[in-house]
């Protein structure tokens, strides 16, 4: 498995496309070994999910395109999907095709909802997967996902 790393261990990891440098069978099979039950796809083309279900890894597609931002919108889906998974036991994987700006990018959003400020987030994602969260738009849309969760306390 490419660039895997936990930015919580145990529940929540960043990755570079699985398959994208190993067979992707052996690839699953290591996420489901290290108890991925969701797989969160920001490529724009995502893994089967009939693939998923053989290794009993759900998937939730967010598409975003490269070098882009995701929406707040798609963050908070993300973070939705990630506390039910979690509550179950499972651990959450998320992916882009490099596992480092868009994946990064929503990393840093999750470690926000749990209290991080936003330079604290992305430089803690930065130390575990250096050279995430790499564009100006990526970084102001963690500036204003903070602010807005921020609003709602």
């Amino acid at each position: 498995m490419r660039d895997f790393s936990w930015i919580k261990k145990g529940q929540l990891a960043g990755m570079a496309m699985p398959g994208s440098a190993t067979d992707i069978e052996d690839d699953l099979q290591f996420l489901r070994d290290s108890g991925i039950r969701l797989l969160v796809s920001l490529s724009e083309r995502p893994i089967d999910p009939q693939l998923l279900a053989r290794y009993d890894i759900s998937a939730l597609h967010l598409p975003v395109a490269d070098f882009t931002p995701p929406s707040i919108e798609q963050l908070r889906k993300f973070l939705d999907h990630v506390r039910f998974t979690l509550s179950q036991g499972g651990a959450v994987g998320v992916h882009c095709r490099a596992g480092l700006g868009r994946t990064g990018t929503v990393l840093a959003s999750y470690l926000i909802s749990e209290g991080m400020d936003t330079a604290s987030a992305m430089a803690e994602v930065r130390r575990i997967r250096p050279g995430s969260i790499e564009t100006d738009e990526q970084e102001a849309v963690l500036e204003e996902f903070e602010r807005a969760l921020r609003k709602k306390k």
